[in-house]
């Protein structure tokens, strides 16, 4: 063990075996492309009761996770095959950052990286519940481990007063659909600092964001039917605007011709968020007014 650990002390540092925390009964996935690195932290982690699974990229995490449940996954970012962003970028956008893996499917997802591409703020946006500079000792995940599977020590994440918010308008399926759709714009606002080396994160997040109108706008257009909302013609027609921009700005960005810089993705971003704020505000009133 001492051999190994010192082998690699310049990413990770060995276990303090004196811990008297566990976590027994967990499962944790270790992605790492390098195989040393992957024993260690195997050896250190089972020192605390915890099933540890490996992958050596983020394409052969995402593959295991389609079959095996797993409560934490602990993934380097810079991984050849499929870096821990993507992973990071792919599971996120089937299981939402705030699941609860005690009772959800939702793992939680720690990031551990040896370089300054990315940081602790840019990983939480992205949706990792937390971020480690290497090398980290294993007590250190231990301990961030156990504070976020309980919920009640579960620390939120770096508020910034440039990342929007959502307004709330009294109908579930309205307001969870929005709170998605923010933390895309957030998502995608914050890898515009770091798009160059993340490209096809980016990707992976417009895919959604254009994804979005097609569920999205014919529920909230059938919840204004249901109401009898009475600018709903439109609204309609202020939906199909936004579904165009949102499919051009994708097909501009794939072709090479915008970024995510606030030059580009500003004006797009600006006018889904005035859209829920200020457009879609105008329908709580009459959602509070109608029958429940």
């Amino acid at each position: 063990m001492k051999k190994k650990a010192k082998s690699l002390s310049n990413i990770y540092l060995p276990v303090n075996t004196q811990m008297t925390h566990s976590l027994r009964g967990k499962r944790v996935l270790v992605v790492d492309d390098e195989p040393l690195l992957r024993e260690v932290m195997r050896d250190d982690l089972e020192l605390f009761g915890v099933e540890v699974l490996e992958a050596i990229n983020g394409r052969d995490a995402f593959e295991l996770l389609q079959s095996i449940r797993v409560d934490v996954i602990i993934t380097d970012v810079r991984m050849p095959g499929g870096s821990g962003l993507e992973l990071l970028s792919r599971v996120r956008g089937t299981q939402p950052a705030s699941a609860n893996p005690s009772t959800d499917r939702a793992p939680l997802i720690i990031l551990l990286s040896g370089h300054q591409d990315v940081s602790e703020y840019q990983s939480i946006l992205l949706g990792a519940n937390a971020f480690f500079q290497k090398p980290c000792a294993c007590e250190i995940l231990v301990d961030k481990i156990l504070a976020l599977l309980n919920p009640e020590r579960r620390p939120s994440a770096p508020h910034s007063t440039s990342t929007p918010t959502t307004t709330i308008l009294g109908n579930e399926t309205i307001d969870e659909a929005h709170e998605r759709l923010f933390q895309l714009i957030n998502n995608l606002q914050s890898l515009g600092e770091i798009e160059k080396n993340y490209r096809i994160v980016a990707v992976g997040y417009l895919n959604q964001l254009a994804q979005y109108p097609a569920t999205h706008f014919p529920n909230e257009e059938a919840v204004m039917e249901q109401i009898a909302y009475p600018d709903l013609s439109q609204h309609k027609i202020l939906h199909e605007e936004l579904r165009k921009a949102i499919v051009d700005f994708r097909e501009q960005y794939l072709a090479g011709k915008c970024t995510l810089s606030a030059e580009s993705f500003g004006s797009l971003r600006d006018w889904l968020q005035s859209h829920v704020q200020e457009v879609d505000a105008d329908l709580e009133k009459h959602i509070l007014r109608s029958p429940r």
